[in-house]
């Protein structure tokens, strides 16, 4: 409800007017917005993809060509190196578009969050320490069991990881961890790096879609954490060290 008061020239209120309207249209009102925005966000993404594929695509098919004639060439495997890059690129674009244009509903089940860590550390433990790069992995006793979509919180882990890794030099230290926030009845996760951290000047924006400060990256890694991480009732947050580095903290109910 609205209200308006008619004034006269000299001061006077000879009446004014009621508006009423039907608040529930408000909230049509409000998902239509948002519709239009992940709409115009796909529109970017398309215009984007259409550029980035292609541009891998032809790296593949030109190095093909050439270790087509030059097998016995030493170079063999820098050729084979880029491809496998180009890939990567094209599988990471491809991924997140998917992601953005039909977010899923998470099929929660019950899980370990220590053993899906431990799980997922192993397989990148390796890839990390040959960068030269100290793993670090603590979680206290008793830790419940929190109720998640494995698959898709596999995804946002492994995005956290592995920016961990591309911002920390040779000989840094990357830790990750599990604490229990009993007060709220949830359970955090962090992974901690000892890279140059953020700029303060761009730290609110990192979740911000198409936002990178990497040539090579798509800006939508931690926008697409951030979704997935809300649809499971948490919070993400990245913050600054107080000597170097930054910190990605993930916190999620132990309950649905």
């Amino acid at each position: 409800m609205s209200t308006h008061i008619f004034k006269g020239e000299g001061g006077d209120g000879p009446g004014g007017v009621f508006i009423f309207w039907e608040a529930g249209r408000r909230q049509a009102l409000e998902q239509a917005v948002l519709e239009a925005e992940r709409l115009a966000i796909m529109g970017q993404l398309s215009a984007i993809a259409l550029h980035e594929v292609r541009n891998p695509l032809s790296a593949v098919k030109g190095f093909l060509q050439i270790l087509r004639r030059e097998l016995e060439d030493v170079r063999q495997l820098e050729y084979v190196e880029v491809m496998l890059e180009a890939m990567d690129r094209v599988n990471n674009l491809i991924t997140d578009y998917l992601r953005l244009a039909k977010p899923c509903i998470p099929e929660r089940r019950h899980c370990c969050l220590e053993e899906l860590l431990r799980d997922l550390l192993s397989l990148y433990e390796v890839e990390i320490k040959n960068k030269g790069i100290n793993l670090l992995f603590s979680c206290p006793a008793d830790i419940p069991e929190v109720s998640l979509d494995r698959e898709q919180f596999h995804e946002v882990v492994v995005n956290i990881l592995k920016n961990a890794a591309q911002a920390t030099p040779s000989g840094g230290e990357i830790e990750v961890g599990i604490e229990l926030r009993e007060e709220a009845d949830s359970v955090s996760l962090f992974v901690r790096d000892t890279g140059p951290g953020i700029p303060e000047d761009v730290l609110s924006q990192v979740f911000e879609p198409f936002f990178t400060t990497r040539e090579q990256g798509t800006g939508l890694g931690l926008y697409v954490c951030r979704e997935i991480v809300i649809n499971h009732g948490g919070e993400i947050c990245v913050a600054n060290n107080p000597e170097r580095g930054c910190t990605v903290t993930v916190t999620i109910p132990c309950r649905e």
